[in-house]
């Protein structure tokens, strides 16, 4: 199976801007989340995850695309590591909301939503 390359939402300069999905909300300048308006702190890396399925909720995002944001490009990191921090991610979510809003597209990546938590 071939994949696609997704264009990424572009992240602007703006010290202000807010990612909003469900309870969710990212602030990309200062590296910080809320959820149900709490101030929360992530790892970098599970940041950098969080924030580009935040700014494409509800498009799936591969694999390679989520590891050049968290690593960057030729980083040579498995895929095992970024599942680690998904799982991660996704345990963190679950226990301040009590829903996953992360979900797994087999063989290709995950996305970000909150009309598919279960």
């Amino acid at each position: 199976m071939s994949r696609l390359a997704v264009p990424l939402a572009p992240r602007d300069g703006d010290p202000d801007r807010v990612v909003r999905v469900g309870e969710i909300e990212v602030y990309p300048a200062g590296l910080s989340l809320r959820i149900h308006g709490v101030k929360r702190t992530l790892p970098l890396r599970e940041f950098e995850v969080l924030l580009v399925l935040a700014e494409n909720a509800g498009r799936v995002i591969p694999f390679e695309t989520l590891m050049e944001a968290a690593w960057g490009p030729s980083s040579g990191q498995r895929s095992e590591t970024l599942k680690t921090h998904v799982n991660r991610l996704r345990r963190r979510i679950r226990s301040e909301l009590g829903v996953d809003y992360i979900r797994t597209v087999r063989g290709v990546g995950y996305s970000l939503d909150p009309e598919l938590a279960r």
